[in-house]
């Protein structure tokens, strides 16, 4: 695989993760979103733990693939989660019979 497509490859992981994420935090499901974020915090945490236990080029490896790719993923996911949930609490209420019910923000 090129070099540039790695790049590409890492960044479209962070994109994607924070995208899902914002849209799952933005349609409600907070709580969700913040349990995938801990998932991944844990798939990096074992990784670096398998790092630390493991010798030679292995652990090296494990390392380098929880920061080349875990890192950033979970950078995006924790920065999706927040920007959805902030867009969530400033949606305004949508009361049925009042002007702001939602029919009209469609």
């Amino acid at each position: 695989m090129d070099d540039f497509a790695w790049v590409l490859t890492i960044g479209g992981l962070c994109l994607l993760s924070g995208a899902i994420l914002h849209w799952v935090a933005w349609r409600g499901y907070t709580r969700a979103a913040w349990a995938l974020c801990a998932l991944l915090t844990l798939l990096g945490g074992g990784l670096l733990l398998a790092a630390r236990n493991a010798q030679g080029w292995d652990g090296l490896g494990y390392a380098v693939v929880a920061m080349v790719f875990v890192a950033p993923a979970l950078v995006g996911a924790v920065l999706g989660t927040l920007s959805g949930w902030i867009r969530r609490r400033r949606r305004p209420s949508r009361v049925p019979g009042t002007p702001l019910d939602g029919r009209e923000l469609r």
